[in-house]
């Protein structure tokens, strides 16, 4: 849903949509790309795909209570390459797959996300996948296995705070509660998070400078 003429959408209430393929929320005409600004996204289902079709940018939104369909792949917020969020809360959501994926997120709130899947195949992510995230807050989210919070990306000024993954091992199956396999993690607070093994930071390889 965009406008036709200037492809942006403001102070809008998105509540309980639902599609089974490219955006549960918003997705413009033949993939037109938008700006959605001040709005609240509550209670939609990405079904099959995703909840945000990708090349969208959001800015003061608010992404609470969404969900994904019963597929295993299936994202919450997904954001591919090329998408943007600035100043945002994503709160309460919850996936099969992983939460906010690709693109980048400047300025945001990541709280209490659920990537719920018990996926064996690519795990990981509660809040945040593959993305760019500079000066956000992650706190209480959870993932199955990898990365409570996050999975890959680079993480730069953020705060990584009580995330968990929720299956409690201590072998291999189980790293990362707060940071797993990112590129490159960079003035951060990483506290309080809960893992059987590698609970903060794991899967970084540290080089000397």
């Amino acid at each position: 849903m965009f406008s036709s003429s200037g492809q942006f959408a403001s102070n809008c209430v998105f509540v309980g949509n639902t599609a089974a393929v490219r955006g549960g929320a918003v997705s413009g005409p033949n993939g037109m790309m938008g700006t959605v600004y001040d709005s609240v996204f509550r209670g939609n289902n990405g079904n099959s795909e995703s909840l945000i079709a990708s090349g969208t940018t959001l800015k003061g939104c608010v992404i609470t209570n969404n969900v994904t369909g019963a597929s295993i792949a299936n994202y919450g917020v997904r954001l591919t390459s090329g998408c943007r969020l600035h100043d945002c809360l994503v709160a309460d959501n919850e996936t099969r797959y992983a939460g906010v994926t690709g693109g980048y997120a400047v300025g945001c709130r990541f709280i209490n996300n659920h990537a719920a899947g018990e996926n064996w195949s690519n795990p990981g992510g509660g809040a945040a996948r593959d993305a760019a995230l500079t000066n956000c807050y992650f706190y209480g989210n959870r993932a199955y296995r990898l990365g409570g919070a996050i999975r890959g990306g680079t993480v730069v000024n953020c705060v990584v705070v009580s995330n968990t993954v929720t299956r409690l091992r201590t072998d291999n199956d189980c790293y990362g509660a707060g940071i797993y396999l990112a590129n490159l993690v960079e003035n951060c607070t990483v506290m309080s998070n809960y893992c059987g093994r590698g609970a903060g930071i794991s899967g970084i390889t540290a080089q000397a400078v």
